[in-house]
């Protein structure tokens, strides 16, 4: 499943986007991990978020965009905690994604669009219940106000349904 909010925040502006997941189950096909970009609402009905980088029980990393036949990269990191916490970043700067895990840099690649976006959210497998501390998204020079105060707003998450194909999110409307 596919869990998404709509923020403020626009993935073409420098921002940091960061959670900390635990799925507490250990089976090892299970993935989650976070989502962010735009929703396409074409002809088709097509639904689904730009960018996504997940973290599986079986200590591998990958990250893709829908745009690509499949993820495209998959790294092996022993610093993943299969079965508890692992805090998930992610930092925008230009055209560079940065991706950290439990605080450990751990890859980066270029962002591919062009196009706005203000979708962030998470995975979560099927059948899996997975639990999300200090969601946070903020963009370089918005999250604070004049008054120096972070500034916070409650969010509203939709639930998308979706399938995995060769690690492609594909949701079902």
């Amino acid at each position: 499943y596919l869990v998404l909010a709509y923020t403020p925040v626009d993935v073409q502006s420098d921002f940091s986007y960061e959670l900390t997941i635990e799925l507490p189950v250990e089976n090892l096909t299970d993935k989650c991990g976070l989502v962010f970009g735009y929703l396409s609402k074409g002809s088709d009905g097509t639904r689904a978020p730009l960018e996504y980088f997940s973290v599986g029980n079986n200590r591998r990393m990958v990250m893709g965009n829908r745009s690509w036949y499949s993820f495209y990269t998959e790294l092996d990191l022993p610093y993943i905690i299969p079965g508890g916490r692992n805090k998930l970043k992610v930092f925008k700067t230009s055209n560079m994604l940065y991706y950290f895990v439990n605080d450990i840099y751990s890859y980066c690649s270029e962002m591919e669009t062009k196009e706005p976006g203000n979708v962030f959210g998470f995975t979560v497998p099927p059948m899996a219940e997975i639990l999300v501390h200090n969601f946070v998204v903020s963009r370089k020079g918005l999250a604070k106000s004049a008054m120096g105060k972070v500034k916070s707003q409650p969010l509203e998450f939709e639930i998308i349904k979706s399938e995995f194909e060769t690690n492609k999110i594909k949701p079902n409307n």
